[in-house]
């Protein structure tokens, strides 16, 4: 199997199994019956990054789908969800994946969110202007 074959087939794993704890290179190596050695050079060759941070990712990935569409959900569900234990070190993760602290984007998704049900209940522009 090719490099670009594993990560492929280890990435199609990640997309269906990423909400797990469980997830991780030894449990993918032991799906695709390789070492994680192997499946380690493979990312690194193929992406550039480890098998472990290609998971984080993919994961944050999904968060940030996840609170930009359902921004009204707990962020503790919204965090398992998409596979992490805690927040602990999500926050940290999160900024340098998408260069916006997690609190802050959670809280402009919500606004957005509040922004477009105002919008769909009054559609007229002469609802959108202010009397002073």
């Amino acid at each position: 199997m090719t490099p670009g074959e594993i990560v492929a087939l280890a990435m199609r794993l990640i997309a269906n199994h990423h909400q797990e704890q469980t997830l991780n290179s030894l449990w993918l190596s032991s799906q695709l019956k390789l070492s994680p050695d192997n499946i380690e050079r493979a990312f690194i060759q193929c992406r550039g990054r480890s098998c472990s941070t290609s998971i984080k990712t993919y994961r944050l990935s999904r968060l940030f789908e996840a609170i930009t569409t359902q921004p009204e959900l707990p962020l503790a569900r919204q965090l398992t969800h998409c596979g992490f234990s805690t927040n602990a070190d999500v926050g940290n993760a999160f900024k340098t994946e998408f260069g916006i602290d997690l609190g802050q984007f959670l809280r402009v998704s919500q606004q957005a969110a509040e922004d477009r049900l105002f919008r769909r209940s009054h559609p007229g522009r002469h609802s959108l202007i202010v009397n002073e």
